[in-house]
């Protein structure tokens, strides 16, 4: 039995009922706890909204697990595309085993050091995107939702 729009909006409506409850903990007792129903509640937040978009045939943004992880400080990503295929490239996440935290690597993209990239192909992908909105688009993106 399918689900139908109605349906999807009262889940996501009870999800939000949800999640204000979990905010409300947090801020009145602050336990080991009330930050794990939080992280459940905004997790399943985040599944009923993208489940009404699909239901509406609307756009929305899913996660997709990557076997590589890239480099949180500078990843230098670049997006290449054609009609139906696009690439990723990226610097791949890489640990120093020496690192003692008392100082940061810069990444210099003209040094002849050999850095580890990683290539990721998309097929059948007729449009991507790379970096988020700045603040002056914001309101008007089609995947970002106000949540009251």
């Amino acid at each position: 039995m399918s689900i139908t729009v109605n349906g999807y909006e009262k889940n996501l409506n009870l999800a939000k009922a949800r999640l204000k409850k979990a905010s409300l903990a947090i801020r009145t007792s602050n336990t080991g706890k009330d930050w794990q129903e939080f992280n459940e509640a905004s997790k399943n937040l985040l599944i009923c909204e993208r489940q009404l978009a699909a239901s509406k045939n609307e756009e929305y943004a899913d996660i997709i697990d990557f076997p590589v992880a890239w480099d949180v400080g500078a990843p230098l990503p670049h997006l290449f595309m054609n009609d139906n295929k696009a690439y990723l490239l990226f610097y791949i996440k890489s640990v120093d085993p020496n690192w003692d935290g008392t100082y940061t690597t810069v990444v210099d993209t003209a040094s002849d050091n050999v850095a580890s990239l990683a290539l990721v192909e998309f097929e059948h992908c007729t449009s991507a995107k790379l970096g988020s909105p700045n603040d002056e688009v914001l309101e008007g993106h089609p995947i970002i939702w106000k949540r009251s």
